[in-house]
């Protein structure tokens, strides 16, 4: 069985184009006006790829995906919206951004 964070993740990690645009905007929408659930993304900590030592936390995923060359330009944009609502009224989420 997968929850409902899992397949948010995938959608959000996909490179289907339909697939990460829902994802970001699912996200999005979870977390907008609310700062706890905002705090609590970014405890969201992920191994992506099994040889990485050390995983990647939901914010290192998010620039590293929007620096990524091979990203589609929806997909960028999707990820744009998401950490917009993401750093909006967060301030410790615009500290974290600021320190990646």
């Amino acid at each position: 069985q997968y929850t409902l964070g899992h397949l948010l993740i995938v959608g959000f990690l996909s490179k289907d184009i339909v697939a990460a645009w829902c994802s970001n905007v699912a996200l999005a929408h979870l977390i907008i006006d609310n700062q706890q659930l905002k705090e609590a993304a970014l405890k969201v900590v992920l191994a992506i790829d099994q040889s990485q030592l050390n995983p990647k936390s939901l914010m290192e995923i998010s620039i590293d995906l929007l620096e990524n060359s091979s990203s589609s330009f929806h997909t960028r944009v999707a990820i744009l919206s998401f950490l917009c609502t993401w750093l909006s009224n967060c301030q410790l989420a615009v500290q974290t951004f600021l320190s990646i």
